[in-house]
């Protein structure tokens, strides 16, 4: 008998897939699943230019409802942006370059999209 795993063990599997993907391109960990009352920051990375990147991880099963990252809308935008500017504040990291980016895992592959959204109409 196959055991079905749970969406939460099914999204642990994929972020940590995510965090190999950014790894094999020399980027670091700082921080994942960071929670706030704002929302949850998948992963926290730095690339070797030190520019700190918040990456949405999603995935999708099968494609019948769209590709995943679509599902990253102005609502989650706006949440993931106040999380990074609590995060920023919080571990003094003002004077950094950072970026918003999604990464899409799908049963075809996976497709990371830098700079997926701007926070631009937020100051820290």
């Amino acid at each position: 008998m196959m055991i079905k795993k749970t969406t939460r063990q099914i999204g642990q599997e994929k972020e940590k897939e995510a965090l190999h993907f950014f790894e094999e391109k020399g980027w670091k960990l700082i921080a994942k699943n960071v929670l706030y009352r704002t929302g949850e920051i998948d992963l926290i990375l730095k690339d070797q230019e030190n520019t700190i990147i918040f990456v949405e991880v999603k995935y999708r099963s099968s494609l019948s409802h769209g590709v995943p990252q679509l599902t990253v809308l102005p609502y989650k935008q706006n949440r993931l942006i106040k999380s990074a500017l609590t995060f920023i504040k919080k571990n003094k990291l003002q004077g950094h370059d950072f970026r918003f980016d999604v990464l899409a895992l799908f049963p075809a592959g996976i497709e990371h999209i830098p700079n997926a959204f701007s926070s631009a109409k937020y100051s820290i």
